[in-house]
Formats: structure tokens, sequence, C-alpha cells
């Protein structure tokens, strides 16, 4: 997670994420917190690495305000469809539900079922 410029706000954010998984309840909330700081302040955020190529968290992170995501080549033309594919008022929906879940197995149940409704 970064600025748009290049800078990395959480160094530390994608080693802990790593380690504890990207569908434990602290790295969602923290994304949040992030992401609503970040626009509280008029500051871009942009989300990058492992959780950007995986399309299960898009609605996710475009339901918490992200709106800039940096994605390895290989990636660009399924995160772009995916994108297309939601709209924000349902990925503000997700992103709520998310949070609200208690379980990594809750959490990754949520996660592969929106694309499938």
């Amino acid at each position: 997670m970064g600025w748009p410029d290049g800078y990395e706000i959480l160094p530390q954010f994608r080693a802990y994420a790593r380690w504890i998984g990207r569908t434990d309840t602290s790295v969602l909330r923290a994304l949040k917190r992030t992401a609503q700081a970040a626009i509280c302040y008029k500051k871009p955020i942009s989300i990058y690495d492992d959780m950007a190529h995986d399309p299960r968290y898009i609605p996710f992170l475009l339901g918490i305000g992200v709106r800039t995501i940096s994605l390895d080549a290989r990636y660009i033309q399924q995160i772009q469809e995916c994108i297309m594919s939601i709209n924000i008022s349902s990925a503000e929906q997700v992103a709520g539900r998310l949070l609200q879940l208690q379980t990594i197995t809750a959490i990754e149940n949520e996660l592969n079922t929106f694309f499938t409704k």
C-alpha cells in the first residue's frame, strides 16, 4: 500500500499481511483505516502486490475507497474486466460485510461468493 509517487506508507504492512494472511480481519481493518485516512486528508492511495492481483479482493478494495491499483502487466486485462463488472455501491456493501466477519473462513467464503452471485 502506498502513495502513487512510490512512497510506501506502511513498509512493514506487506510482511505482516503475508505472515498472518491477507484475509485476517486485522489486515482488512487496517486497510480500511488507512484508506479512510487517505480519503480524509485528500491523499491518493494505491494498492499493489498480491492483493491487487487477486480478483476476489477487488470489490473490497473498491468498497473501502481505493481507486488506484498498480498491477503487473499479466494481470491488467483480468483485473480491468473485474473492475468493469462491479458497481461501487455493491463493492461498498461487500466491504461492509467483510469488515463485520470474525473469522478467516467466513471472510474467504464471502470473497469466493461475490462473483458467483
